[in-house]
């Protein structure tokens, strides 16, 4: 009997079964037992995340297809899609990609030939649906199950919604001094606090600004992905913010009641969206089933989106008071710095925008293709 047993663990696990086995891993973990044949090949799973590269970034974009179609579009247009993490290929957050080039290196070790029978042991049900979408099996079984769930994010959006206008509201009513608005700006730092404030006084990126007329462009709440605070501790924040030399503004004083709620109402829309129109259909790359994979994917990228769109109106009417020559901002090349540079350059071209890149290239980036 030829038997495939696939695991996704970063913990060693017994693999005790009375016939020879073919192994593959997803996590670190390594199968403990007898007539165990490991077909995991990392020099040929990186040739396939090169050989691909390109037609998978081609699938990913052919996706603004159905945003366009359903009027996903701000300011006439602005594709939402290219706001969205799903279009940032982010392999660092989605695993379809890599679940694609671990099943073309389990197609080519097993020879693409018959097998009795598959195990999955803790593989989600987006990897099981590609699987069995590609690999011929007579039998497969499971045991135990990773899911990957989407139904949580509604809660976690609630959440989030519900902190932010709680915050907000203790802002309306806190003596905190926030804004500069009078002070001369001709360069603007975005940046998050007190993340990238290692040192307590200056942004760890940019390091010490040095231009007389220049202020940090600051969030504490931000997309609530990076760093959470909320209510007292937010306020508490802000006191340690006051104590830094720059000048700086707190763009989440500017956000207003209304901001907050036409967020919720795009995440609602989104969300029906998802649910109603834009997967409707099977999507395949290279006969590899991933609608449970980029139903994920579109899941969470609405998720962000919606709460990064709060701040498009209290970013343009900082802009239009403090009108700064320059705007620098990272990461520019991920949703967040693309959500600036789009209504930035829509609404205030005359205004050089530097970004910072986020890291080392690799050819295997999606990123950048």
């Amino acid at each position: 009997m030829k038997i495939l047993y696939i695991c996704d663990s970063d913990e060693d696990y017994d693999l005790s079964i009375d016939h020879n086995v073919l192994s593959y891993q997803l996590g670190t973990g390594k199968p403990i037992g007898e007539n165990i044949e490991s077909i995991n090949d990392s020099a040929l799973l990186n040739d396939f995340a090169l050989q691909f590269r390109d037609q998978y970034c081609d699938f990913i974009n052919s996706l603004n297809k159905d945003f366009l179609f359903n009027n996903l579009v701000i300011e006439k247009k602005i594709s939402l899609f290219f706001l969205t993490d799903c279009s940032n290929k982010r392999t660092e957050n989605f695993r379809t990609y890599s679940t694609i080039c671990h099943l073309m290196v389990i197609l080519k070790k097993t020879g693409n030939n018959d097998l009795d029978k598959v195990i999955f042991k803790n593989c989600s049900n987006a990897f099981i649906e590609s699987a069995l979408s590609i690999i011929k099996v007579k039998e497969h079984r499971i045991s135990k199950r990773k899911n990957i769930s989407s139904s949580a994010m509604f809660g976690r959006q609630l959440r989030f919604f519900f902190r932010v206008l709680y915050s907000s509201f203790l802002l309306k009513f806190s003596k905190n001094n926030l804004r500069h608005d009078d002070q001369k700006i001709d360069s603007l730092y975005f940046t998050r606090f007190p993340l990238h404030f290692d040192n307590g006084s200056e942004d760890s990126i940019y390091g010490k600004i040095k231009h007389p007329n220049s202020a940090y462009l600051v969030s504490i709440m931000t997309d609530g992905i990076h760093q959470s605070f909320y209510g007292k501790k937010f306020l508490t924040t802000i006191a340690k913010l006051n104590k830094i030399n720059t000048p700086f503004i707190l763009l989440d004083s500017f956000l207003s009641l209304s901001d907050i709620f036409k967020s919720f109402i795009y995440y609602l829309r989104f969300k029906s969206l998802l649910h109603f129109r834009l997967v409707k259909k099977d999507l395949f790359f290279e006969g590899i089933k991933l609608n449970e994979y980029i139903f994920y994917e579109l899941s969470y990228s609405f998720m962000r989106l919606a709460r990064q769109l709060m701040y498009v109106r209290p970013i343009l009417d900082i802009m239009e008071i403090t009108r700064p020559k320059e705007f620098h901002y990272y990461l520019f090349e991920f949703s967040f710095g693309r959500l600036f540079s789009a209504f930035l350059s829509s609404n205030y071209p005359q205004i050089k925008r530097i970004g910072y890149q986020h890291g080392p290239i690799s050819r295997r980036k999606l990123l950048f293709f």
